[in-house]
């Protein structure tokens, strides 16, 4: 009933936000939206970042560790316990941007985890490049549901799952 009701709130959101229109999105969303499947963005990134000694290798570590560990928790946990539908949106042209439509469980957005870790963990151990890289971690967000691939809460769920095994991992590696 309550999932229902926020669907409802949700679906309403995505036909009427100005900034999320049905027409297809920007080349740069779209591509960074695919570029992010797998984690495959700040899995190269991270590798980008690891060649550097010091607290930015430590960064791509952290980042790499969060990226790996909040992944299993949202497909191995929290995606089998909500079950969670995708938006309906098979003839939006935003969605069919995508090319090949996502078929997992909608909540939490892994693209939105896996951002989130990365960034956080980025932030945490080397501050400017965090903020270099938040641009990118919110267009790859913003492309999850301009593409009409989540619901807006699906990617906050996903950002606050990143975030914190971020944040947690890097609080016992400095113990």
């Amino acid at each position: 009933m309550h999932q229902e009701r926020l669907n409802q709130a949700e679906a309403a959101v995505l036909r009427e936000s100005p900034v999320l229109p049905s027409r297809p999105p920007d080349p740069v969303v779209l591509w960074l939206t695919k570029a992010a499947r797998g984690s495959r963005l700040w899995l190269v990134l991270a590798g980008a970042l690891a060649v550097h000694k010091g607290a930015t290798r430590q960064a791509a570590v952290l980042a790499l560790q969060s990226i790996a560990i909040s992944t299993v928790v949202n497909h191995l946990v929290v995606k089998r316990l909500t079950h969670r539908r995708r938006p309906r949106a098979g003839n939006v042209p935003a969605h069919q941007a995508l090319g090949k439509p996502p078929t997992s469980a909608a909540f939490p957005s892994a693209h939105a985890t896996s951002a989130g870790a990365f960034t956080t963990a980025l932030t945490l151990c080397e501050p400017r490049l965090g903020l270099a890289a938040m641009p990118v971690a919110a267009a790859v967000i913003y492309g999850r549901v301009r593409t009409r691939a989540h619901w807006p809460t699906d990617v906050l769920g996903g950002l606050v799952l990143g975030s914190a095994t971020a944040a947690i991992l890097n609080r016992v590696k400095r113990k």
